[in-house]
C-alpha cells in the first residue's frame, strides 16, 4: 500500500464536487438498471401476448441477480486493490456499451439478448458494489459519514422512484417501440460517465489478494472472519433481510396491479413510486436520527414497520 498517498489524501467532504459526482453517478447508474429492466418486462410480456407475465418477471429477477452472487468478492478484491474511482469510469464507459447493445435487442426483438444485456448489466453493477460504499470514506470526513451514507440512500431510491415513472412513461411516450425508449437509457450512461469526470482519482487501496473464482468459498471465509464481529454480522443479515423483503415487492407488485387493480403493466409499474418513496425517506429520518454516529438502534424499529406493513397487506 502507498502510505505516503494514504496520508497526503483528504476526504473532500460532502459539499464537494467530487461526493457530487460521485453520488450523482450512483443515482443515474441505480436509475438506468431499474429503467432497462422495467422496459425488458414490459416489452418481452407483450412479445408473448400477456400483460405483467410472471414468468418473465421471475425470470429477469434470476438474470439480474445470478451475476452479484457471481461477481461481487472478486469485485470486493479489485476494490481493494485499485482506485476506486478509476474503476468507477470504467465501468461506466461498459454502461454505455451495454445500453448500446440493449437497444440493438431492442431493435431485433430478441429476447435472449435482451436477457443476455440484462445479465452483462448486472454484472456491471456487481462489480461496483463493494467500491461504491468502500469510497465513501475517501470522500468524505468520519464525522459526515453517517449524513453521506444518508444522502447516498435516499438519492439511490430517488432513482428507484424515478425509474418506476420513467419507464411506463417512457414506453407509453414511445407508443410501443421500445428501442426509441431505449436511448433514454443510452443518454444516462452518456449522463453517468460525465457525472463521474469531477471525482478525480482517489488512492488505490494497495492489497495484493487476488480475486478467486470459488465464490462460495470466499464467502464463507469472509463469514468466518466476520462472526467475532457481531455488529457486522448484524449488519449483513439486516441488509439480506431488507433485499428479500423488497425483491419479493418488487416480483409481485406488476401482477397484483394487473390482475387485482385492474391497471396495465405500464401504469401497475406506478405503484413503486409508494414503495420507493417509503425507503428514500425512512434513509433519510435514518441519516437525521443517526446524526454523527451509526446508531444501531434504529434497525430493530425499522425491521418492526416492516413486518407490521407486511401484515397489513396480508
Amino acid at each position: 500500500m502507498n502510505t505516503k498517498t494514504d496520508i497526503s489524501w483528504t476526504p473532500p467532504g460532502i459539499r464537494s464536487f467530487p461526493f457530487a459526482g460521485y453520488n450523482t453517478a450512483l443515482l443515474l447508474g441505480a436509475l438506468n438498471d431499474n429503467a432497462f429492466k422495467f422496459l425488458l418486462v414490459f416489452f418481452i410480456s407483450r412479445l408473448r401476448g400477456t400483460q405483467a407475465d410472471p414468468t418473465v418477471i421471475a425470470t429477469a429477477g434470476v438474470v439480474f441477480v445470478l451475476p452479484f452472487l457471481a461477481f461481487t468478492p472478486m469485485a470486493g478484491v479489485l476494490a481493494d486493490r485499485f482506485s476506486k474511482s478509476r474503476l468507477l469510469l470504467l465501468l461506466k464507459v461498459a454502461e454505455l456499451a451495454i445500453m448500446l447493445a440493449g437497444w440493438a435487442a431492442f431493435r431485433m426483438q430478441s429476447e435472449i439478448g435482451l436477457y443476455a444485456t440484462l445479465g452483462v448489466m448486472a454484472a456491471q453493477s456487481a462489480l461496483f458494489g463493494p467500491a461504491k460504499y468502500g469510497m465513501l470514506p475517501e470522500l468524505v470526513p468520519p464525522s459526515e459519514l453517517s449524513r453521506g451514507n444518508a444522502v447516498v440512500a435516499v438519492c439511490t431510491y430517488l432513482a428507484v422512484i424515478a425509474a418506476s415513472g420513467l419507464a411506463p412513461w417512457a414506453a407509453e411516450a414511445a407508443r410501443g417501440d421500445y428501442a426509441a425508449a431505449q436511448i433514454g437509457c443510452v443518454a444516462l450512461a452518456v449522463a453517468g460517465i460525465l457525472a463521474a469526470l469531477p471525482i478525480g482519482r482517489t488512492p488505490p487501496g494497495g492489497a495484493q489478494r487476488r480475486a478467486s473464482w470459488f465464490v462460495f468459498d470466499d464467502v464463507w471465509r469472509t463469514l468466518v472472519a466476520l462472526r467475532a464481529r457481531r455488529y457486522l454480522m448484524g449488519a449483513i443479515l439486516g441488509s439480506a433481510f431488507f433485499s428479500l423483503v423488497g425483491a419479493f415487492m418488487q416480483a409481485n407488485i406488476l401482477t397484483y396491479g394487473v390482475r387485482h387493480m385492474g391497471l396495465t403493466q405500464e401504469r401497475s409499474a406506478y405503484l413503486f413510486l409508494l414503495a420507493a418513496a417509503g425507503i428514500g425517506i425512512g434513509s433519510w429520518l435514518a441519516g437525521r436520527i443517526s446524526g454523527r454516529l451509526i446508531e444501531f438502534g434504529i434497525v430493530p424499529i425499522g425491521a418492526l414497520c416492516m413486518a407490521g406493513s407486511s401484515l397489513l397487506l396480508g
